[in-house]
């Protein structure tokens, strides 16, 4: 919203994260379906369990950048939905210690990115990884066992727009745009036109199947995906998942440098987290007052 204008996009992927597991390794460990964690205290005593002392075997492949939605899962999240900072609080605090000392117990490979945390999963290295759903088809093609569950809620306080608390599941969407240089020209029904047949039931279930994301249009049914069973369980998780970094008329980046700074001092650093909090919150509170406007 502009404040006189409303924009909308329509989707052309929208795909939740979750937890995805080694099969072998799970059943090594003792683990059955019903370890499946249902609390982030829980996994974080899963991947505890799948990590092996001699270090050949680490329990959880989690970068240490692009924490938003943890921070909003287990603590106060960076911002409030109405714009007030929320990141310095003794919620977040204690959530950083936690993670702070699952790094330096070895549970995790510390200094990952992203695509270095797949790379520990699909090595085999690491037991466990949070990612989308592109992570079947690599670790199929990786010749790694897996299955896949929710990622689990935490205790945070941080509130959704829609009045929900704890979920830790992010989320990357992607959307087909009209610009306004299309105006009211003849190409705009055409578009249009386009949006329904990308959207509508039969195009969705080839869509779902050929790029791994969960289907835009909710009357395709499981029974449609049984070619991607888990693809079709994760379309399950697209209601509990948030864009982590949202609401903001700009800096974006700005703000998730902020964050990563703090989260990568936390697990690399013995630096004091207050002060790292501190920091974040100076930070974070001027990007909020320059882009208020």
């Amino acid at each position: 919203m502009d404040g006189e204008e409303e924009k909308c996009a329509v989707p052309m992927g929208y795909a939740p994260t979750s937890v995805w597991y080694n099969t072998d390794m799970w059943k090594a460990a003792g683990l059955t379906d019903k370890d499946i964690p249902t609390t982030w205290d829980q996994l974080l005593e899963v991947a505890k369990k799948l990590t092996k002392s001699d270090g050949s075997q680490y329990g959880l492949a989690m970068a240490d950048s692009g924490w938003a939605a943890y921070m909003k899962g287990n603590g106060t999240g960076l911002y409030t939905t109405d714009g007030k900072v929320s990141i310095n609080s003794k919620e977040n605090k204690a959530f950083l210690q936690k993670m702070r000392d699952f790094y330096n117990g070895g549970y995790a490979v510390p200094g990952l990115d992203d695509t270095a945390a797949r790379e520990s999963f699909e090595s085999g290295q690491s037991a466990m990884v949070i990612v989308g759903p592109w992570e079947d088809q690599a670790a199929t093609d990786k010749g790694i066992n897996h299955d896949t569950f929710a990622v689990p809620d935490g205790d945070g306080t941080y509130k959704y727009a829609d009045g929900k608390t704890g979920s830790n599941t992010g989320s990357t969407g992607l959307y087909w745009w009209v610009t306004s240089q299309v105006g009211d020209s003849e190409k705009l029904p055409g578009i249009y036109e386009f949006f329904k047949f990308y959207n509508n039931h039969d195009n969705q279930v080839k869509w779902s199947l050929g790029s791994a994301y969960p289907p835009n249009n909710k009357t395709v049914t499981a029974d449609e995906l049984s070619d991607r069973p888990l693809i079709a369980k994760i379309s399950q998780y697209t209601d509990n998942s948030y864009i982590g970094i949202a609401g903001l008329k700009g800096g974006f980046g700005d703000i998730a440098a902020s964050l990563d700074t703090l989260t990568q001092n936390t697990v690399r650093t013995g630096d004091d987290i207050q002060g790292l909090l501190d920091q974040a919150e100076s930070s974070i509170s001027g990007y909020l007052d320059e882009y208020a406007e």
